[in-house]
């Protein structure tokens, strides 16, 4: 069981390492 929260906290962090990249390039883009 703890492997398998790391592994879904993991994810998480990438995912919202992914959308801040994303909205990081969109507010760049839009100036």
């Amino acid at each position: 069981l703890k492997g398998m929260a790391f592994m879904a906290l993991c994810y998480m962090l990438c995912y919202v390492m992914l959308c801040y990249v994303m909205l990081s390039l969109l507010s760049t883009r839009e100036l």
